[in-house]
Parts: C-alpha cells; sequence; structure tokens
C-alpha cells in the first residue's frame, strides 16, 4: 500500500485499478501513512497558516441548463434572488468586521468539533468501494 501512496505522491496519479485496491484494501496503518503524506504535501505547497475564506452569492439566476443543478436557468421551482448593491456592500462590511477579530475566527475555528464531532475523529467508511 506504501507503494501506491508514494506513486500517488510522486506522480500524482494511479491506474483506476490501483485507486480501487487502495480505496478498499487500507488499514489504520495505511490511512496514518496517507495521511502523512498529504500533510507533508500541504505543508510544501501552502504552509502551516490557517485562512479563511467565504465567498458572497450575489444571485442564484443562471444562463445555464446544467441537468444536475438545482439552479439551472429551466428550473422554475427554484427560489431566485439577485442582491442589491447596497446589500452586497453590506455582507462585505459585516465580512471585514468578523476577519478583524482574531479571537471570533479562533473562536469559531475552535468550535467546529463542538458543532461537528465528526470533524474530531475520522471513521473508516463502511461502505468501501470494492
Amino acid at each position: 500500500m506504501k507503494r501506491l501512496i508514494d506513486k500517488l505522491k510522486e506522480e500524482h496519479t494511479l491506474t483506476n485499478e490501483e485507486f480501487a485496491h487502495l480505496l478498499s484494501h487500507y488499514d489504520d496503518e495505511t490511512l496514518a501513512y496517507i495521511n502523512l503524506q498529504a500533510r507533508e504535501v500541504a505543508n510544501a505547497h501552502f504552509g502551516k497558516g490557517v485562512y479563511i475564506r467565504g465567498l458572497i452569492e450575489i444571485s442564484n439566476h443562471c444562463r445555464n441548463n446544467c441537468k444536475y443543478c438545482g439552479i439551472r436557468k429551466d428550473n422554475w421551482q427554484a427560489d431566485r434572488y439577485r442582491l442589491s448593491k447596497e446589500m452586497i456592500l453590506d455582507c462585505c462590511e459585516h465580512a471585514t468586521a468578523w476577519r478583524r477579530s482574531s479571537r471570533k475566527s479562533a473562536g469559531a475555528i475552535r468550535s467546529v468539533p463542538l458543532h461537528y464531532p465528526s470533524a474530531r475523529n475520522h471513521r473508516k467508511p463502511t461502505n468501501a468501494i470494492s
């Protein structure tokens, strides 16, 4: 398994068969190893800083008609909206004020495991691909 993980780290790809094998035959040791490798790659590319980002969705009107999408052009049942210029600027003002409050940001990060307990404990999936 380590061979596949090392290959993925170095070559950035695996064959379909290799991916299937990795996803269906891992154990706790394999998970620990792949997490270590992923952490090394992430630290090399992004460092150890935590950045909180958000977006302001100003509209859910869409000109595209992607069949899978709930806000596609022809979905007449979608509850459509468009934010006004004032609403957009108000969102920006609130986001800027929130960002300046480092205690609030740190508190929000610390509260994640309280609201999402699964974020604290990684669990092996029960329906692994075979």
